[in-house]
């Protein structure tokens, strides 16, 4: 267990935590490591290296950087938030932050543009969904109860489908694929696998009306 946070740190701890902390671990993953708490790994990495913070994170920034220019090669055309960056990186947000200055790229523009190309490509496949349900109910004569029963959805649900304000739920696709005589990659192209949680993350609830 980390000592107490009145604890003076080790300063034999020091290139331990300095090891760690270059690694991409964060002050409360180095405490576990070496049994202190976050403030002690702090203390124990700024006052006993005679550095300050901005200084650690610039030397890790060095050491992570081609890591960091990697990472956006691979993720930067496709990630809407920089969350996902940071996490692919595996480093801390300040230590990606220096990193992506160096480097000279402005990722917030990119994102931008991710978030809007994204928004568009959605809206394009609920309406092509709206219209494959449509088309459905139109050729067998349903009512709206009736495909709700061969969905086996809730009323409000296929409503929105149908008027593309959202996309269906993981669960729904494949009845709604078989139903319309579709596959679900051609109704739901780069959507037809990935939940829905991943559509809220673009700035609004529903980014695609």
């Amino acid at each position: 267990m980390p000592h107490a946070s009145g604890t003076k740190p080790i300063a034999e701890h020091y290139d331990q935590a300095l090891e760690l902390f270059t690694a991409g671990l964060t002050y409360a993953e180095i405490g576990t490591r070496i049994g202190r708490t976050r403030q002690a790994v702090y203390q124990l990495l700024a006052r006993h290296g005679g550095v300050e913070r901005s200084r650690l994170v610039e030397r890790k920034a060095t050491l992570m950087l081609e890591r960091v220019r990697e990472t956006l090669r691979q993720h930067l055309p496709y990630a809407v938030t920089a969350n996902t960056l940071v996490a692919a990186a595996g480093c801390t947000e300040d230590v990606f932050n220096v990193c992506v200055a160096r480097l000279g790229i402005d990722v917030e523009e990119r994102l931008m543009a991710n978030r809007t190309k994204r928004r568009q490509q959605m809206r394009q496949t609920c309406r092509r969904v709206a219209a494959a349900l449509r088309e459905a109910r139109r050729r067998r004569g349903w009512r709206n109860v009736d495909m709700e029963q061969a969905l086996r959805a809730p009323q409000s649900s296929v409503s929105q489908w149908s008027r593309a304000i959202t996309l269906p739920r993981l669960s729904f696709r494949p009845r709604i694929a078989a139903l319309t005589g579709r596959s679900e990659e051609d109704l739901f192209g780069d959507f037809a696998h990935q939940p829905y949680i991943h559509y809220d993350r673009l700035g609004r609830r529903n980014p695609h009306r």
